[in-house]
């Protein structure tokens, strides 16, 4: 190939893109985005650690995360709640939308823990435990 098609063929194989004729040639180079290795950042949890809660009640709590290229998903890979046994599986639940909200239910007295896991699109996480009192 002879002129500017075989220099595009050329540059077109070197990853970059020229678009031109005769001596007026632009050029992009299409170079692969660097890797993702900054996790997502848990920006809060409502309602806050340490929160008293009561017997009986229901609560949504909801997981605020922030990503430098999204967040895939927030799962909550562990909690301890007093008079619930939950099954031995990881995730015990998954939300894919923000907000990230999860709702428990608190039967009794005692202290919960329950820990939340955030995940990029690139595979990188983050993770956090809270801790609730659940006490008239």
């Amino acid at each position: 190939m002879a002129g500017w098609l075989g220099r595009l063929y050329a540059l077109f194989l070197l990853g970059v893109v020229a678009i031109g004729c005769g001596e007026a040639e632009i050029f992009l180079h299409l170079g692969t985005r660097a890797p993702d290795t900054t996790p997502p950042t848990i920006l809060d949890v409502q309602p806050p650690e340490g929160t008293t809660l009561f017997p009986g009640s229901t609560v949504s709590v909801t997981v605020v995360v922030t990503d430098n290229r999204g967040v895939e998903e927030v799962r909550l890979v562990a909690a301890s709640i007093p008079g619930i046994t939950f099954p031995d599986i990881s995730p015990l639940d998954t939300d894919f939308l923000a907000p990230f909200t999860f709702t428990f239910f608190f039967p009794e007295e005692g202290i919960a823990f329950l820990t939340f896991e955030a995940r990029d699109f690139s595979g990188n996480s983050a993770s956090i435990t809270v801790t609730y009192r659940i006490m008239f």
